[in-house]
């Protein structure tokens, strides 16, 4: 029966802010406004309205003959369009939204004010008595508020018009580093006006999620079926950049390698790839093999098949992948693209360029940016003389040292030394000792005061993996900690730089603790 256009100022149809007068935003007028509007396809949003709002309204003429014109008993204005819609939608009819046109409202301009409401509170009585049913399907309507979904994508639309450059990041869920970097990275983007669209992958749902960062409060988030939309999406939001972060975790990842790889070439996307893990070498993106050790990349892809096939890290639930040179083959493919590949520390460099000699030239070393914690005092560790208070900082899991901390405090326990390890984090194991105290999660801006609230005399990071990169090594420096940590990865090669730390081998429990207990003998 009807069609009414989204505007500024129409109660139901009103954008961005919904049953809001809203004025133009800035630096937009009715005619750019309206040629955002066009860009939305009208079979996708075919949505039903419980009445016309009057402002702008197009009748269709069949209906208009057979349910006859406004009724003039409604005087001047207010009321007469609801009126007439109800007896539409009576005789079958229906109201929708053009959600493809944008028409501007100077809301109020008709009457004064005071007749306004007087008009409104009489016509409001005249409407309500003829069609009672009228207010509970202006509620319902509000109550789900089909158009929202419309709102949102415009509002996307339009601030996306307003940044300089747009760029897709595609990460996973699973926190630690590679999560804070992209948080960095979208704050340092979002100040420079870029826009960010993130793509993650949701385990517990089993669903794509998209993101889009209008600034660092504002994010709308929705849910994908599969991975098909990213062709729309990038053409629909001029995205030119793809920050390849992290696919750790995300389902058939040689699926998404393929489409990743597509996209940069078809859409010509520069991308950039931090190595935040090694997924880009083996599916064991930790490079911990089935034996539970740094599988040290071994030449023969034999030795990496039995490994990738006998292997039972959760890794195997991400990919079925057990061909190593299929998978650095869909890796190379994609990275060969990158115009800049980022390691965080000379030894992942290393690694990288074993695996890959002939992207050297795109590699270089960009060390995270940590800083901001204050020296530790030193008088607050001497207080208990005659025992040692040993920190752990982070999420410790297998690769992370989880059952050399386990041993270490069984070796402990054992000798009944004063040594108390504190976790300052979460851990992957049940450990029931009380020589080992576990704090649980902290704000990285406590740590100094929590490091002298427990007298903590020094730190251990016992990761049996080449991390990439460790936040809590460059945290100890940071409050001027002593700091012991294995003989591999990011850590060592830190630490050998720092005046108070210990590099050991092997990577052992036994090493660990014969270290410890000789530091809590000297102290």
């Amino acid at each position: 029966a009807s069609v009414t256009p989204m505007t500024n100022a129409g109660t139901i149809c009103s954008f961005p802010h919904w049953l809001e007068d809203n004025p133009l935003p800035e630096g937009w007028n009715v005619d750019t406004m309206d040629r955002l509007f066009q860009q939305i396809d009208p079979s996708t949003c075919n949505i039903d309205l419980p009445t016309a709002v009057g402002f702008c309204m197009g009748i269709n003429q069949k209906a208009l003959k057979e349910i006859g014109p406004f009724d003039p008993v409604y005087g001047r204005g207010y009321g007469e369009e609801n009126d007439w819609c109800m007896r539409a939608v009576r005789q079958g009819y229906h109201h929708k939204i053009a959600g493809n046109l944008f028409v501007y409202h100077k809301h109020g301009g008709s009457f004064p004010s005071r007749e306004k409401e007087a008009l409104m509170k009489k016509n409001s009585m005249i409407l309500n008595k003829r069609y009672p049913e009228y207010e509970a399907m202006i509620q319902d309507f509000i109550r789900k508020d089909p158009l929202k979904r419309l709102r949102e994508f415009i509002w996307l639309r339009l601030k996306a018009h307003e940044a300089i450059s747009h760029v897709l990041i595609v990460d996973h869920e699973f926190g630690g580093g590679a999560n804070l970097y992209r948080e960095q990275l979208t704050e340092e983007y979002l100040s420079r006006k870029k826009y960010i669209v993130l793509l993650t992958f949701n385990r517990i749902l089993q669903r794509y999620s998209i993101s889009f960062y209008l600034d660092t409060k504002e994010r709308y988030t929705y849910l994908l079926k599969d991975l098909n939309i990213l062709d729309t999406l990038i053409d629909t939001f001029d995205i030119e950049e793809l920050y390849l972060n992290s696919i750790v975790g995300f389902l058939k990842p040689l699926n998404v390698l393929a489409t990743l790889n597509r996209l940069v070439q078809t859409k010509s996307l520069q991308l950039t790839v931090p190595f935040h893990d090694y997924y880009a070498v083996c599916p064991s993106f930790t490079l911990i093999n089935d034996k539970g050790r740094f599988c040290e990349l071994p030449e023969s892809k034999d030795i990496c098949h039995n490994c990738l096939k006998a292997h039972q890290d959760i890794f195997k639930t991400f990919s079925d992948c057990e061909d190593i040179s299929l998978w650095r083959k869909n890796w190379k493919s994609l990275l060969g693209k990158a115009s800049q590949i980022i390691c965080f520390s000379e030894s992942s460099r290393e690694i990288f360029q074993k695996i890959y000699p002939d992207l050297s030239e795109k590699c270089h070393v960009q060390p995270h940016k940590v800083s901001g914690l204050r020296k530790v005092e030193a008088t607050t560790r001497a207080r208990h003389p005659n025992v040692t208070n040993v920190a752990i900082l982070g999420g410790i899991n297998y690769a992370k040292g989880s059952f050399i901390v386990q041993n270490v405090v069984e070796k402990i326990e054992k000798k009944k030394i004063p040594i108390y390890l504190h976790l300052f984090g979460e851990i992957d194991n049940t450990i029931h000792s009380p020589y080992f105290i576990e704090h649980g999660r902290y704000r990285r801006k406590d740590l100094p005061k929590l490091m002298e609230s427990f007298h903590i005399d020094l730190c251990i990071i016992p990761s049996i993996c080449p991390e990439t990169f460790s936040y809590t090594t460059e945290e100890v420096m940071e409050m001027g900690l002593p700091l012991i940590v294995f003989d591999i990865g990011a850590p060592a090669e830190r630490t050998r730089e720092y005046s108070k730390g210990t590099v050991i081998q092997p990577l052992t429990a036994d090493a660990l603790f014969a270290c410890l207990e000789k530091r809590c003998w000297e102290k």
